[in-house]
């Protein structure tokens, strides 16, 4: 298959601490870099290796009023919350529950 070596570098930006960073060996994942990671993995069949501490990374971006900012510390935006449901949902239904 001609996307293995595009999984193996979605792969290489996975963190065992939860998440994806935009480029491998990098410390910072973002949630848009979280959503494209857990989105590539879906649509390559392949499987989240941190599903637990992705979803707890997630959730530590989630604010006061319900909404999800783009890191740890941030405002709540409606991109970032698509972002994080669209993540929380995923591994939901496609890796927790499978």
């Amino acid at each position: 298959m001609l996307l293995k070596e595009t999984l193996d570098y979605v792969r290489a930006c996975e963190k065992p601490y939860g998440g994806f960073t935009v480029v491998p060996n990098t410390s910072t994942p973002y949630m848009e870099h979280v959503y494209y990671g857990v989105s590539t993995l879906n649509l390559l069949g392949g499987r989240l290796k941190y599903p637990n501490q992705t979803t707890e990374l997630v959730l530590k971006c989630q604010n006061a009023n319900s909404g999800f900012a783009r890191s740890d510390v941030g405002i709540s935006t409606f991109e970032d919350t698509f972002y994080a449901v669209s993540i929380l949902k995923t591994i939901e239904e496609r890796w927790l529950f499978a």
